[in-house]
């Protein structure tokens, strides 16, 4: 599934390490280079990924897979073809969970601090190992002020403030300096992700977690997915949210990938063979 800004080119270091007899689609949304409008929710965009689906000459069962917002957007694709009754097999997401709102309420603080614990060691490494003990000071205090600004933004009541502040966190540039076209749409998925409640569905998901995580989103071992489908699979593959896309972590998640797929082709049955070109449009 395709990313924030509607593109599915983050995709193509892991595409390189899948096997080459697995077919792979991309659904191409509205871009920063396409016509047409901005999508009003989430909801939206996934109705319009499942027509595409239908409309192609790809066979059921389907298999979805989407990084940070893809996979949000894969699950809610998926959710929208169970109830037009068609078969999906496996909804692989990367990284992410179903809802902003899981990161902004700690519910449970006992049953969350396992996850917090295991998880902090790989994160002190990542940022302090190797370290002198003047770099650490410096790294620990910029590490303090970006966490304050994450927490700042994900407990605000304002959500239009959080979607901008949270935008030039991630692109490091004022809002005002990016071309506007791209701006408004982004701005406009975005507010279509802080929108949504994720509903529950009546199929797999495996959730492929970075082993490294911020130290705010590592509460939740399983980022909320259990509660919303008929079994739930947690895949530990290394980096980051920001690497494990790229090189060389992304070899590692397509071979964790690939095991998944042939697990679900033993247990409900299909074919990794390609298919024949769908047209898509």
């Amino acid at each position: 599934m395709p990313s924030i800004a509607g593109s599915p080119f983050h995709h193509y270091d892991l595409l390189k390490h899948l096997e080459r007899d697995q077919p792979v689609y991309s659904i191409q949304l509205r871009d920063e280079l396409s016509a047409g409008e901005p999508y009003d929710s989430l909801e939206q965009m996934a109705s319009h990924c499942a027509d595409i689906l239908v409309e192609s000459c790809l066979q059921p069962p389907y298999l979805l897979a989407g990084y940070s917002f893809g996979g949000i957007l894969a699950y809610e694709t998926a959710r929208q073809l169970l109830l037009r009754g068609e078969r999906v097999s496996l909804v692989a997401v990367v990284d992410t969970g179903p809802t902003w709102q899981e990161y902004r309420i700690l519910r449970d603080f006992v049953s969350m601090s396992w996850a917090f614990l295991k998880n902090l060691p790989y994160w002190l490494h990542a940022n302090f190992g190797g370290l002198c003990l003047t770099r650490v000071a410096s790294r620990f205090f910029s590490k303090a002020r970006s966490y304050a600004g994450v927490v700042r933004r994900r407990t605000k009541s304002n959500l239009e403030e959080a979607l901008v502040e949270e935008f030039e966190a991630t692109f490091g540039m004022p809002l005002e300096e990016v071309p506007e076209h791209y701006r408004d749409l982004y701005l406009s998925h975005f507010r279509a992700f802080l929108n949504y409640t994720a509903k529950p569905i009546s199929t797999d998901i495996t959730l492929f977690r970075a082993r490294i995580q911020m130290l705010s989103t590592s509460f939740l071992w399983d980022f909320g997915w259990n509660r919303l489908c008929r079994r739930l699979e947690v895949v530990p593959v290394p980096g980051d949210h920001g690497s494990v896309m790229k090189e060389p972590n992304c070899a590692v998640l397509a071979e964790r990938m690939t095991e998944s797929l042939n697990r679900v082709a033993a247990k409900y049955g299909g074919s990794r063979t390609p298919q024949p070109e769908p047209s898509i449009e």
